[in-house]
């Protein structure tokens, strides 16, 4: 028999082997930093992307509506391959990516002044030999001119500055966001685990057709009439429920606890709030600070390391007295702003991520 898996300790083991013994449905979240297939490191797990066997693991072992996230290069062709390895092991994939970005890249290019001097064989004044260390050329005074650069022939002058393989100085990796399709319950499931149900409505259908949805309880029925006459019943605990809110309700999934993740106020004040209509329902006057205020803004898709966009300049934001309903914009007339236009407190751009 297999031994148990444990929560809370760490295995060094090959993930496929280890996920094969995890149950169907069991885990409520992976987080996956595979390799991204650049070539970089110079080792073999660096070089390939992780098998389409390995998404289909993760695949199994999550329940209905729980999310993926997987790291990725921002490379568009490596972005592009583990973005259809998600999708094809059976993950939905029609979420906004989480973008980290961050301030301590390195930058890595193919300087063509420096290779039209190489191969014309002159040898640039400073330049590091194979077997010195960096140590060794900082003491010299070397390194500083090496990395400047001091083309030689016309050629190189020529070009100088221009780099090969468009490759800036990375400060962003991708968080690619999956879920787990909503599983389908019946009416009956919901009414047996919360003894409610849910649904209340009233619609018809049709000329001659009436249905018509009034009860509280999965046992009454949905009448199909023609003519006053009841053609055909179905019980409400045989209807099939595939929404998302069913699925939130009966495992926790499919949902993202977003008021979790607010960004806090960075002054630590609310001078600027000035009530008013919101999406967060009546805030307590003009001058009053609300609930719902008070747990930061509205999170992103961009995480920001280091104040990265701090570009000196000090900003403050408009004091928020309606919300932007933007219902239209985003295909859903129930849809609107769950924040409104501004917390009145000031400080870089970072403030907001």
């Amino acid at each position: 028999m297999e031994p148990k898996i444990l929560t809370n300790k760490v295995y060094h083991c090959d993930n496929i082997e280890l996920l094969k013994r995890i149950p169907d449905n069991k885990l409520d979240m992976v987080a996956a930093d595979p390799p991204y297939g650049m070539k970089f490191m110079g080792v073999n797990w660096d070089k390939a992307l992780p098998s389409k066997e390995a998404f289909q693991e993760m695949f199994r072992v999550l329940k209905p509506g729980a999310f993926c996230f997987v790291f990725s290069s921002p490379r568009q062709d490596l972005l592009y391959r583990m973005t259809r390895l998600i999708e094809e092991a059976g993950f939905m994939i029609d979420f906004p990516s989480i973008y980290w970005t961050y301030a301590t890249g390195i930058g890595l290019a193919a300087n063509v002044s420096k290779a039209i001097d190489k191969r014309a064989g002159k040898e640039r004044k400073g330049e590091i030999k194979k077997g010195t260390t960096r140590a060794t050329n900082y003491s010299k005074g070397l390194l500083k001119e090496y990395e400047t650069g001091n083309p030689i022939t016309d050629l190189a002058k020529e070009f100088d500055g221009a780099y090969i393989r468009y490759r800036p100085k990375p400060c962003l990796e991708i968080i690619l966001v999956a879920m787990k399709p909503a599983e389908k319950y019946r009416r009956s499931d919901v009414w047996e685990k919360y003894h409610t149900d849910y649904f209340f409505t009233k619609r018809k259908k049709g000329g001659d057709v009436l249905i018509t949805r009034t009860a509280m309880n999965p046992e009454l029925t949905d009448d199909k009439l023609i003519n006053g006459i009841v053609v055909e019943s179905e019980p409400y605990k045989n209807t099939i429920l595939s929404d998302y809110a069913t699925q939130v309700m009966m495992n926790g999934h499919a949902c993202t606890w977003l008021d979790r993740c607010r960004v806090p106020v960075s002054d630590g004040t609310l001078a600027g709030w000035r009530g008013g209509a919101s999406a967060f329902g009546t805030l307590k006057g003009r001058t009053g600070e609300s609930r719902e205020a008070n747990r930061g803004r509205y999170p992103t898709n961009l995480l920001v390391q280091h104040d990265l966009l701090d570009t000196g300049e000090v900003t403050r934001s408009n004091g928020g007295d309606q919300a932007n309903r933007s219902g239209a914009l985003h295909g859903s007339k129930n849809a609107i702003s769950l924040e409104s236009t501004g917390l009145g407190d000031s400080g870089s751009f970072s403030r907001y991520f």
